[in-house]
């Protein structure tokens, strides 16, 4: 045999070999592939529990029972007392000034803007 038959033998034992495995590699992927899960039923709760940091009353439910929920979804409205009353003592106090930030006035009249105080430099010692 010559080196170019050679060679080109190795070249299609090559690419047999790689259609072979991408074939196997499909078929595998197709059946053996695994349908999403769904699951149904229903679920009996007879007490719910939510935490608040501060305590208050249910005013309103805002879902009943059967709804689909999702993450972020407001449930119920509260009432809370506490948080009422801190509402409003911030909106009958005044204002609060703005903060004074501390200014230091040069201390000569220069025709240059002022520059904080260098201190004198001192030669270090070896």
């Amino acid at each position: 045999m010559s080196a170019k038959s050679q060679h080109n033998n190795i070249l299609l034992a090559i690419l047999g070999f790689t259609t072979v495995v991408i074939i196997v590699g499909l078929v595998g992927y197709f059946l053996f592939k695994e349908d999403p899960e769904v699951i149904q039923g229903s679920i009996e709760v007879s007490e719910y529990r939510v935490a608040c940091k501060l305590p208050g009353r249910i005013v309103d439910l805002k879902v009943k029972e059967g709804d689909h929920v999702k993450k972020g979804d407001t449930l119920a409205i509260l009432e809370i007392p506490e948080m009422d009353a801190q509402e409003k003592v911030a909106q009958t106090s005044p204002p609060r000034p703005p903060v004074a930030r501390p200014w230091r006035a040069p201390t000569r009249s220069t025709s240059r803007p002022w520059r904080p105080r260098r201190w004198p430099r001192r030669p270090m010692a070896v």
